[in-house]
């Protein structure tokens, strides 16, 4: 017993202090891959994808949104509605089910698999997922959802005729018969399952309380946390170690507690054991003030730990959307460095593309591989933030004008090129922009065209990219500043990075 203790408090040690933890999605495995893959050799082949590297030290595996992905006894499995004879049912639930008819949880398999190759593994209760709440008959939804209407943020008699946000269609955790339920769940997957720890995920989605009562309300939610802690504990003492607690939150500190979450609270009573500021889905924040969160939640409690994380998406205005590449991700793991990280947490790593991917697992994100890479540092906003809070968004900018950029580029290593980039919204070449500088340093030479677009915006807005290169020298660490001169045509600029070579 006292050595199964011990090396239970190593496997949670172990999941506070992973390099890069990487979050599973509920539905990549079973909707990606052919029916006849469904097999618990493949369910270990992911995992060993995932750690071949040894560079990933926590996996979260996603096992429940609004339905699960595995046979829950509290909410009905996604494959719930499958009646057996459709033709053109779903990947997802149907894989799903055919392992849970042949009695293989990929759950258990991936949890067992993951402790075996040195990872630890985690599970991700999503409490308030809403994919699909505006398309009638969705699989994804519960019947919990479907059919207490009067829970939703804003009630609805008939949501079909009724449209409104979709974040109306939130469950509202002011219901004491919505936080029973959630805690009944979280109490089934960690007693079910051998997990070093539970993350609550508060941002899909990250509205959960009554429309402008969030901040009122904020102590149903803190008491909502407190009961998973208890559970946690009881589960913990069944198996003789501590089950850790984490919760995935907005990125913006004020946005968090306008939507009635209080992290100090949790972290001052020692309800959780670590806090994952993140960006909602569109845009991860170059300039997460990770320093920020961490002195609060330090002076709240010191053993709790804060670790930033990213969602797959890099955009400058809204609407767009552009995948984060390996370039990004280093920018973005130095930009945290910078402002005191030791951990990273990357969400929907599952739906990157192969190379992106690959490249994570392979190289890694640590301090040392990112100073030798190439590097990418967008300018972006804050996503998710609350209503009235400012989102820091300066994209897109018109160009006619004086432009005005900041871009935060973590510890600026020595560099080979230091190139400013610039997406406009036309393509001719008299549009480029001129009197372009990088805090204050005018440019190397002039500019040169882009042969492709791609990764730069979508949705037709980007017609043209120039990149313009400077000096080494004028990199500095932490903010740039890049401006623009006027012209008399008219364009907008709708992106803005630094890239920097090693």
């Amino acid at each position: 017993m006292k050595r199964n203790i011990i090396l239970a408090t190593l496997a949670i040690a172990r999941a506070l202090v992973a390099v890069v933890t990487v979050n599973e999605d509920n539905s990549r495995f079973f909707s990606k891959l052919p029916p006849e893959r469904m097999k618990v050799g493949e369910l270990r082949g992911f995992v060993d994808s995932v750690a071949a590297s040894g560079h990933v030290g926590r996996i979260v595996f996603c096992a429940s949104a609004s339905r699960a992905s595995y046979a829950s006894r509290v909410v009905e499995p996604v494959w719930a509605d499958l009646t057996g004879s459709e033709t053109n049912a779903p990947a997802w639930p149907s894989n799903a089910k055919r392992l849970a008819d042949a009695g293989i949880d990929p759950y258990s398999v991936w949890i067992a698999c993951s402790r075996g190759r040195g990872i630890s593994p985690w599970l991700s209760l999503r409490l308030n997922d809403l994919h699909g709440c505006l398309t009638p008959g969705a699989f994804q939804l519960s019947t919990f959802w479907r059919t207490h209407r009067e829970y939703y943020r804003v009630p609805r008699k008939d949501p079909l005729r009724e449209r409104g946000a979709w974040t109306d269609y939130a469950l509202d955790y002011s219901h004491e018969e919505v936080r029973r339920y959630y805690l009944n769940l979280a109490r089934e997957m960690m007693t079910r399952y051998n997990a070093d720890g539970l993350e609550l995920d508060f941002l899909r989605f990250s509205r959960h309380l009554t429309p402008g009562r969030e901040r009122e309300q904020a102590p149903l939610m803190t008491e909502f946390v407190r009961a998973v802690r208890r559970v946690a504990d009881e589960a913990g003492a069944a198996r003789g170690r501590r089950i850790a607690l984490s919760v995935r939150v907005p990125e913006h500190y004020e946005s968090a507690r306008a939507f009635g979450l209080d992290p100090e609270a949790w972290a001052r009573e020692g309800m959780v054991d670590e806090v994952v500021p993140c960006n909602m889905w569109a845009a991860s924040n170059f300039d997460l003030r990770i320093d920020e969160w961490r002195g609060r939640l330090t002076a709240a409690n010191r053993s709790v730990r804060v670790t930033p994380g990213t969602d797959f998406s890099v955009n400058g205005e809204s609407g767009t959307q552009n995948l984060m590449d390996y370039a990004a991700y280093c920018g973005w793991a130095d930009c945290m460095y910078a402002r005191g990280a030791s951990d990273l947490y990357l969400f929907n790593v599952s739906y990157l593309a192969s190379d992106t991917q690959r490249s994570l697992y392979a190289n890694g994100l640590d301090s040392g591989t990112v100073s030798a890479c190439h590097r990418r540092y967008p300018l972006t906003f804050h996503d998710g933030v609350a209503e009235g809070l400012p989102n820091g968004k300066v994209l897109p900018a018109n160009d006619r004008t004086n432009c005005l950029f900041r871009v935060f580029c973590g510890r600026a290593f020595p560099a080979r090129d230091v190139t400013v980039v610039l997406g406009l919204t036309r393509a001719e070449d008299e549009f480029a922009v001129r009197d372009v500088a990088l805090n204050g340093v005018p440019s190397a030479e002039p500019p040169t065209r882009a042969k492709s677009v791609a990764g730069f915006g979508v949705k037709g807005r980007t017609k043209s990219v120039w990149s313009y290169r400077f000096p080494v020298s004028a990199l500095k660490p932490e903010t740039n500043v890049v401006t623009t001169g006027g012209m008399a045509n008219v364009a907008r600029i709708n992106w803005c990075e630094i890239d920097v070579e090693p």
